[in-house]
This record gives structure tokens, sequence and C-alpha cells, in this order.
């Protein structure tokens, strides 16, 4: 039989008295939460979070950002070879090997109690006390649950929350997002139960590739600022390369006005006779190879809320025409 809690009650002196809420990463990833980074396919969330993780590990800012140093613990439960050359790239760029991380290679039934316990154990047996842990990805790590069920996406939260309690830690998992919306997949419990959600974009600026961070949710404090990070390319020993993340470049260019540029000119030229509905349009960005369905969807929104575009009719069959005969032509 499971042992009774005990219960404590406590006044709103002692309620003042409690430790105020600490940043792993300065107002943005709090200490001793259970935080979720999300996003598409290829949009550099475990680049986000292995840059995040190894400047935790080293004590060094992230992002022109103040963090905590602790030990961390990143399960690849997608492989550790495909971290291989990104790890490389990121101690080359540091300057330094990054000694305090630990990684596990391969996946375990998060939602097994049985083997969740054996994992706790095998931390404990090889003496690591670590301060963040993070799953990449959650999927990896549920296979065969069922997303949409709140008590499949139940008993994952209650093993991410078991290990935050075992260790005092921050847990970080890496999720996706629904095709073509940006919502993250699956049962509204794993939103309900995370401290903070960090919606991940693939973005662009001047000089290349970068990754758009926005707050989706945050349980206490403020959200911060949404930032674009440029994506740089180091060149490694082996002759390979990979990239990490760089400076904040967020004014430079902005992703959503490059692919609402290219929204404007398929309908200038494809469709400038009859106009077009939201799922031909889509077709012909995604097929012409401009960017992904979630990247449409956000510039599209920009382009209906800021008037670039005109709309007849309603629902799935209404069809969209530029504002005016002056739209972007092709470059």
């Amino acid at each position: 039989m499971a042992k009774l809690r005990d219960f404590e009650f406590l006044n709103t002196q002692q309620v003042q008295e409690l430790p105020d809420l600490e940043w792993l990463v300065e107002g943005m990833l709090p200490d001793t939460s259970l935080a979720i980074i999300f996003g598409a396919p290829g949009c550099g969330k475990t680049f986000v979070a292995l840059s995040m993780a190894m400047s935790i590990a080293s004590g060094r800012s992230w992002v022109e950002t103040q963090t905590i140093q602790k030990e961390v613990l990143y399960v690849a439960a997608e492989g550790v070879r495909g971290l291989k050359m990104r790890i490389a790239a990121v101690e080359q760029h540091f300057g330094q090997t990054v000694e305090k991380i630990r990684f596990m290679p391969g996946a375990f039934d998060i939602r097994d109690k049985r083997q969740v316990t054996a994992f706790i154990n095998a931390i404990r047996k090889h003496s690591l006390n670590p301060g963040v842990i993070i799953i990449d990805t959650l999927a990896r790590v549920t296979v065969g649950a069922d997303e949409n069920n709140a008590k499949d996406m139940g008993l994952a939260v209650e093993a991410l929350d078991r290990l935050k309690t075992e260790f005092e830690a921050t847990v970080v998992a890496i999720h996706h997002t629904r095709k073509g919306d940006g919502v993250e997949r699956g049962s509204g419990t794993l939103r309900g139960a995370a401290d903070l959600m960090i919606r991940c974009e693939e973005s662009e600026h001047l000089q290349g590739k970068a990754v758009h961070l926005e707050c989706s949710k945050i349980k206490d404090g403020e959200p911060f600022k949404a930032r674009t990070i440029a994506l740089e390319k180091v060149q490694l020993y082996n002759g390979q390369s990979s990239l990490v993340l760089g400076p904040i470049v967020e004014g430079i260019a902005t992703e959503p006005a490059d692919h609402g540029t290219k929204i404007l000119n398929l309908l200038a030229t494809e469709f400038s006779q009859d106009g077009a509905t939201n799922t031909d349009l889509k077709m012909a960005f995604t097929r012409a190879g401009y960017g992904t369905e979630n990247q449409f969807n956000k510039a599209m929104k920009k382009l209906r809320d800021t008037g670039k575009v005109r709309k007849e009719g309603e629902g799935k069959g209404a069809r969209y025409f530029p504002m005016s005969p002056g739209s972007p032509t092709p470059k």
C-alpha cells in the first residue's frame, strides 16, 4: 500500500518566506520546472536544446543571457550519433570541452513506471546529479501512445514530474507540432502540466538560417521577449560542418515577410485571373519549395491581418486575390 503523504498548511507569512523563483536561463528557463520546446520537424529544436544544455553545463551565457551552472543529462532518444557533429561544433564554438553533461543514447518507455524507476536507479548508480534533464524527443519515449489520449499523455506527464521531483531538476521535453498549424501535438494534458512552453520556428535573416523562439506559456513570471537567433556554420576539424546558435538577429529580416512576398508572387502570377483557395495556394507554396505548411500559415495570416490580400466568399471555397495590381512580381 502506498504511503500516505504528510499534509502541510501555510499561513500568508510562511508563503511569503518561500524561496523566490530562480532561473537557469535568466528570464527564460525557470529552475525546477517542466518545460516543453515544440516545433515542426527541421525547425531547429535540437539546436536550441543542445545549445542551452551545454551552456548551462559549462556555466556560460546562452544567447547573451546569463545561466546558472548545473549538471545536465541529455536523453538522445533518437540516437546520439546524430548529435556527434553538433556537440563538436558547440565545443569548438565555446573553445572548450563541456564536462558537466552526459548523454544517454536510445529511448525507454516513459509511461512504464518500472522503466522510469530503472532509469532513476541508473542515474544514481553512475553518481550523476542532474539539475537539468532533456528528453529528445517526447515522441520517442512514448512510442505506441495515443498523443490525443489524456490518459496516455497523463502517464508521460506523471513520469516527467517524477524526474523533476526526484532530482529537483528542470525537465525539458522536445515535442512536435501538428501538421500545418504550429500547435503542439496531442492532448492538452501536456500544456496544462507545463510550467513553460517555447514555440520554435524556422526563420531566416540576411546572412542565412535562423530560429525564432516565442513564449507560448509560462506559469510563473513574465513571458520572455520573442527572439530570432542566427544559426552559424562551424567548419569542423574532419572537413565536415555543423550549425551553432549565434547572436540575436531580430529586426534584420523576418521570415513571415519573406514568405509573404512569395505568396503574393504566386497570387500575381499563377492565380492572377481567378484567385486561389487557401488549400490551392498552400499546395503551390510547398510544391515550389518556398517553405513548410507552418510557414505558409503564419505568413498567410499576416497577409490577411495587414490587408494585403482580398478574400471573396466564405468557407473552404473562399478565394484570395492580391489587393492591387501593384502586388510583387516574380524575381
